[in-house]
């Protein structure tokens, strides 16, 4: 993640992500427009990152 605007989006996109899935709404579309922004690897990682992060957890691979 290099450019401010898109770091910005990305990261609006995951907390948009975290809450529905918090709220057990479905969010296939904005996991795709976070995929398209961020590719799916990061997409994965700041998802798991952030959910596992409400939850106290730290994901494997993580610590």
């Amino acid at each position: 993640m290099a450019d401010p605007d898109n770091d910005a989006q990305i990261l609006d996109l995951v907390e948009h992500i975290a809450a529905a899935l918090h709220r057990d709404e479905g969010c296939q579309a904005l996991v795709v427009r976070l995929a398209r922004r961020a590719g799916w690897a990061q997409a994965r990682r700041l998802v798991l990152s952030r959910v596992h992060r409400d939850r106290g957890v730290v994901p494997a691979g993580m610590a």
